[in-house]
């Protein structure tokens, strides 16, 4: 007997209309069974507790919910009411007994009802009593007007208890649906459970027989059988899939691998290439192939332009894909390539603005390759997307600093400072860039207490030992204290040209005009391309009384900075100016 209510309560939004509904449909669809007959003001009062215990249901309030379905049982017994808090009981382990008497007593009101019987069979096979679970799963699918529903989940649920029923159950969903597909399938599942592997693959090579079936069905039982160790059937399996799907490009990537295992590396990167572009491939597989060739540069720099030619291939191929373009990113930054590096990381943050993570890399990047008007530019745009991530401040703060936007630079940076949370490192680097703008603004007390602070926070931070040591020889003040820092930066880092740049500058501020060229000699070999550097050393070798030298190095400088007025006077007055 089905019961529909016709007594109701006033609502006065759309929300509670539809929720009324919704639980009047509940009540209906359940077959409703009400044991005693009660007066309107109970029906009433239970409509009303239903209604509650609906919408907190639907809320994830699920204590809340089973609460007022228990109260609304104290005015009506229904077993729509019983079964909803059996529902809710299933998903909090500590109401473990309180639903399965509920289902007992829904189920006692009505016998027949499937839904009942099924959430039956489940606390009863899931506590244990399996021989009762299945008696009440089959009296599911006796009164069920469509069984396959209840079939299939009677199927999952006592596959892990009793194989023998499985099959049965199996046999019964196979005889109203035919031998599909998803029946194969269950099939192959039900025998891989028994340990029964051989089988279980025969299920599925049978049924590619007599059936056409998508690639991933070959792929999927090949994957099974390496997985299984059946290596002579995975070996068969292969072979036939070379003859049926040729042109996989998955397929072909496993004859690129053998190609190559047979030594025939030509052969094996063409196919390579054309498995890339086949459009079977996921970016991650592209990217897997990406990282072997990595691995391959490791040992020998011939892989390198095959590896650029399968990064352009993979890029083409997956250019609107937000995680390829990331990794792509990571493996041009891996190979030293920061051009490509920004390509991918520009196209990427255009694709998806939500990932800190990702902006950090591109401000990053912007800051290894100089480009400080773009650094500011993606700079402002992450700090409007993340507003409390410090790290962006600091890089934008940066680009300010090299922009000469002193300013700007230290509004920037001080907010992004206050922002810091437990992160030392962070916050030395932004102690040390403020110690830079103070600098540049003649805030010498402001600058050398940034930089004091800085080397509290992390004693290590090379970069504002350098620049310290640097202002100070600038300053011709501390000249020791600059030494002893300078050379702090350069034993962590020996062959850094601009930390022994500083320190060739401190020497020559000291007048240790030798030594400091043997410092500025070491960095000019290694960064040839640093105007300051030649200029030092061309200070330092005139003071020496070579002439010569000097002019040879001040010409140098001039050539990688033509606009610098000084060194044309050093130059064409063939003397020292300061």
């Amino acid at each position: 007997m089905c019961l529909i209510w016709v007594h109701t309560i006033p609502f006065k939004t759309m929300t509670n209309k539809i929720l009324l509904f919704f639980s009047l449909v509940v009540l209906a669809s359940c077959g409703t069974t009400k044991s005693t007959v009660v007066s309107d003001e109970n029906h009433a009062k239970f409509q009303q507790y239903f209604y509650e215990g609906e919408k907190a249901k639907m809320a994830g309030n699920f204590e809340i919910a089973i609460n007022f379905f228990n109260t609304a049982l104290k005015y009506e017994q229904v077993s729509a009411a019983h079964y909803e808090i059996s529902k809710l009981c299933s998903q909090l382990p500590k109401y473990e007994k309180m639903g399965k008497e509920h289902i007992q007593i829904a189920v006692a009101m009505e016998p027949t009802n499937p839904w009942f019987l099924k959430d039956l069979g489940y606390y009863q096979v899931y506590s244990g009593n399996v021989k009762e679970g299945i008696k009440s799963f089959d009296l599911a699918v006796k009164h069920s007007a469509n069984p396959v529903p209840v079939l299939e989940e009677y199927l999952n649920v006592i596959s892990g208890y009793d194989m023998n029923q499985a099959g049965i159950v199996l046999a019964q969903l196979a005889a109203i649906q035919g031998d599909d597909e998803n029946i194969a399938h269950r099939r192959f599942e039900l025998l891989s459970a028994q340990g029964k592997f051989k089988e279980a693959g025969t299920v599925l090579e049978e049924f590619e027989k007599k059936n056409k079936v998508e690639d991933a069905y070959y792929f999927h039982l090949l994957e099974y059988y390496r997985e299984m160790n059946l290596n002579a059937e995975a070996s068969r399996w292969l072979l036939h899939m070379k003859e049926v799907i040729p042109n996989n490009g998955k397929l072909l990537l496993e004859e690129s691998s053998e190609l190559a295992i047979a030594g025939n590396d030509a052969k094996s990167y063409e196919v390579l290439k054309k498995s890339i572009t086949s459009g079977d491939l996921g970016w991650y597989d592209a990217i897997d192939v990406l990282k072997k060739y990595e691995d391959l540069v490791e040992q020998d720099e011939k892989f390198k332009k095959p590896l650029w030619e399968i990064f352009d291939l993979t890029f083409n191929q997956f250019k609107s894909e937000y995680q390829c373009l990331v990794q792509l990113s990571f493996i041009a930054d891996h190979q030293g390539n920061a051009i490509r590096q920004e390509e991918m990381l520009v196209l990427a943050v255009s694709i998806y603005k939500s990932d800190v993570i990702v902006w950090q890399f591109l401000l990053d990047n912007q800051k290894q390759l100089r480009k400080w008007n773009e650094l500011v530019k993606y700079g402002n745009e992450a700090i409007e997307l993340f507003p409390t991530d410090a790290e962006v401040y600091y890089h934008t703060g940066l680009g300010y600093l090299k922009l000469q936007d002193y300013s700007k630079a230290a509004e920037v940076l001080v907010t992004g400072r206050d922002l810091v949370m437990e992160n030392p490192e962070l916050l030395s680097r932004f102690y040390s860039t403020l110690g830079s703008v103070y600098f540049k603004t003649n805030k010498w007390t402001e600058c050398e207490d940034s930089f004091e602070q800085a080397l509290i926070q992390n004693p290590d931070n090379a970069t504002a030992l350098n620049n310290y040591a640097y202002y100070l020889a600038l300053k011709k003040i501390q000249l020791d204290k600059a030494m002893g820092i300078v050379q702090y930066a350069v034993s962590m880092q020996p062959d850094n040209a601009i930390y022994l740049d500083t320190y060739g500058f401190i020497l020559f501020q000291k007048k240790q005009y030798q030594n400091a060229v043997v410092q500025l000699e070491k960095a000019a070999g290694i960064l040839a391309t640093d105007q300051e550097i030649w200029e030092h050393l061309g200070d330092s070798y005139f003071m020496l009384g070579n002439e010569v030298k000097a002019i040879e190095c001040w010409n140098k400088a001039l050539i990688l900075n033509p606009t610098h007025s000084k060194l044309k006077e050093k130059i064409n007055q063939k003397k020292f100016i300061e």
